[in-house]
């Protein structure tokens, strides 16, 4: 298995993991996965890993710039969106929620994992063979 696979591999593990890691705690509500946040987002990003790994272990490289991309996209938005859901409710109710919301490992797994995509798409491999 090449350097190029072997990242591309571990990109897809760290967004098949995002997924289901908890992006934010609230005291009452508990952990909020991705997928309890916006499903859609969650299926696509699932979908794109899915594409990435079946594409890894056919060698066409090429389409990880597709799939990284918008994975990382589609996280960004995620977060964003998120972000600015979550500054709503605070201030609505005040200085009183700003300390309640703790922030999760999930968006940083996500983009992580978009990130070992692209790298492994525009890694170039070494293709030369040593003549004896």
């Amino acid at each position: 298995m090449s350097k190029k696979q072997v990242i591309a591999f571990i990109g897809v593990a760290f967004l098949i993991a995002g997924v289901f890691l908890p992006i934010y705690s609230i005291p009452l509500i508990g952990d909020v996965t991705l997928i309890k946040a916006n499903e859609t987002n969650s299926i696509l990003i699932l979908l794109a890993a899915l594409i990435s790994a079946g594409v890894v272990l056919s060698k066409y490289f090429i389409v990880l710039w597709g799939t990284g991309v918008g994975t990382l996209c589609i996280s960004i938005y995620s977060f964003v969106k998120v972000y600015n859901k979550l500054h709503e409710v605070s201030s609505f109710f005040g200085e009183l929620s700003t300390d309640i919301v703790k922030y999760k490992l999930g968006f940083p797994v996500l983009i992580a994992g978009a990130i070992l995509i692209i790298v492994s798409a525009a890694i170039k491999e070494n293709n030369k063979k040593v003549v004896e």
